[in-house]
């Protein structure tokens, strides 16, 4: 019963049904009122003001992204401050660069007279933003050969290039910011990004420069034909017999064979006849410790590489 009379005393207090229009009119009015009569009072505020760099940008490459607005306190009608904070009717102020890479700040202040100028509706206090760092530079261009070093390129294990390295065209022109272009080699080095590469190469590349960032240079030819031809090889050790020469009576080689470690086209191997490596000592070299030093006098021209497995052999005496 006592929490119905409560209840019964709450809604009296209310406004009828009919009533709620009238009340959302007069509070909608009266805040309208309010809020037309405070934007037509005079404020200061800061708000942000965008910039755009006026200069020929086809000779010129901005290094860094150039600052896109600034900061500056201004005084004027509530309306037109209104209208600026939120960007309607804003332009961008033109921020003239006569020698652009020469230019590496600017003062914040000395944008006082620019930025009056063009935002004639306020009243520009003053300039927040300290300083606006620039970085641009001169666009050059350079021609320079194509370079491609085969000991960067990756080739699956036993597989090694046997021709020589050739592009199509044999050079591009190059262009980015002036202190890069200067700073790259006559021969310019192009990485072959594929790898464990197995068998003969030509596809066209995309040229990008071996040990090089290159986000602000460009390229032309964009891609390039590299060919070279690849095979795939064998190694492997072989018993040779010693050819001695000028060696006196009752003086002989501890060891009468030697190994040799061999590098070859694994197609050529099956040619390979044993008797078609000499490897010779001669007496007349012959060290205080009474060894001698071989040397491999000849071999077959299928063979790519030949070492000893040996430095020097004993000599004895009976």
């Amino acid at each position: 019963m006592k929490r119905e009379r409560i209840f019964q005393t709450i809604k009296s207090l209310l406004p009828s049904s009919s009533n709620w229009r009238a009340v959302l009119l007069s509070i909608g009015a009266a805040t309208t009122f309010w809020f037309f009569n405070s934007f037509n009072q005079n404020y200061t505020a800061s708000i942000s003001y965008p910039v755009n760099f006026v200069f020929a940008r086809e000779n010129f490459v901005i290094i860094e992204p150039l600052p896109e607005e600034v900061q500056i306190n201004v005084s004027g009608g509530g309306w037109s401050i209104f209208r600026k904070t939120f960007g309607f009717n804003l332009t961008s102020g033109n921020i003239t660069l006569e020698q652009p890479a020469d230019v590496k700040k600017i003062v914040g202040s000395g944008l006082l007279p620019i930025i009056s100028e063009q935002l004639k509706e306020l009243r520009v206090n003053y300039i927040i933003t300290d300083t606006l760092d620039i970085n641009i530079e001169r666009k050059k261009s350079r021609k320079l050969a194509v370079s491609i070093d085969s000991v960067a390129i990756s080739l699956e294990p036993n597989y090694l290039i046997t021709s020589s390295i050739k592009s199509f065209p044999d050079s591009v022109i190059v262009t980015g910011p002036e202190s890069i272009i200067n700073q790259l080699p006559t021969g310019l080095p192009m990485a072959i990004e594929e790898t464990e590469i197995d068998e003969s190469f030509d596809e066209f590349v995309e040229f990008k420069i071996r040990g090089y960032t290159q986000p602000l240079l460009e390229i032309e030819p964009a891609e390039i034909n590299v060919q070279f031809t690849v095979e795939e090889f064998v190694r492997f050790s072989s018993k040779v017999s010693i050819h001695s020469i000028n060696f006196p009576k009752n003086t002989f080689l501890k060891d009468s064979i030697v190994e040799v470690d061999i590098l070859m086209r694994k197609d050529n191997q099956n040619d390979l006849i044993q008797d078609s490596i000499i490897v010779e000592v001669d007496f007349n070299n012959l060290q205080i410790d009474s060894t001698i030093l071989p040397h491999v006098i000849r071999y077959p021209v299928i063979i790519s590489s030949i070492e000893l497995d040996t430095t020097s052999i004993k000599v004895q005496y009976e």
